[in-house]
């Protein structure tokens, strides 16, 4: 008798060690319920290690992505994240460490061939660069955002961290948020970096490659609205 119970112990241990959560989103991504939902994301925390599973599907069943965070809010990625086409083949695999993108590990098509994956851009030797420079680059990006107007009026501000692929034509591709804020300021920087022109493409070792880039986008409320003074 007593080894049943230690057993029954154990396996209670094990499964009250993770909680899950359904959530359901809409074509954008966006938070949304059952019936408008394009994805839903299956969490699972680790009471153990504090980590939080999680897998993203299309509303079909299929896995769309599987990865984990040290946190989701704000969300952290750290280790091995694997993406997926809606026919169940592998997109791609890439490595995350302390909520940063680390390398890209592996990529394929849609037909399940692998195809060069993109190159993390601090490894490139001869990096991407867009037209004009960084300066060039953070001046465009300052005169393109559009301050979301929903975000005004709450007075919100906030910083977006975007991700990206130079490809081998210079043009920039594969556009995702890999941490972010308030949904208007996700939409407004995934508008705009997937806006931008062209840029010159990266070289590894004399031949052009893909290269991956992040960019933080910040949205601050300038100038300061200031309290009446009683």
């Amino acid at each position: 008798m007593k080894s049943y119970v230690v057993l029954f112990y154990c396996m209670a241990v094990i499964f009250n060690s993770f909680s899950q959560d359904k959530i359901y989103f809409d074509k954008d991504w966006k938070e949304t319920t059952l019936q408008n939902a394009e994805y839903y994301r299956i969490t699972k925390k680790d009471s153990i290690s504090n980590k939080y599973y999680f897998k993203d599907y299309y509303i079909t069943g299929q896995i769309q992505m599987e990865g984990q965070c040290l946190s989701i809010n704000p969300e952290v990625k750290d280790g091995i994240f694997i993406w997926y086409y809606k026919n169940g083949n592998k997109k791609n695999e890439s490595e995350y460490k302390n909520g940063s993108f680390f390398k890209a590990i592996k990529e394929w098509n849609e037909e399940g061939k692998e195809i060069e994956p993109s190159i993390n851009y601090y490894e490139v030797g001869e990096k991407p660069e867009f037209p004009g420079g960084t300066a060039a680059m953070m001046e465009w990006v300052s005169a393109n955002v559009k301050y979301p107007e929903s975000a005004k009026e709450k007075d919100l501000e906030g910083k977006v961290f975007t991700q990206f692929v130079v490809d081998k034509t210079g043009k920039v591709t594969d556009v995702i948020i890999i941490q972010g804020a308030a949904d208007c300021f996700n939409e407004e920087a995934l508008r705009v970096v997937k806006s931008m022109p062209d840029w010159k493409p990266g070289k590894l070792n004399g031949k052009l490659v893909k290269v991956s880039f992040q960019l933080p986008i910040n949205f601050m409320l300038y100038p300061k609205k200031k309290k009446k003074q009683k």
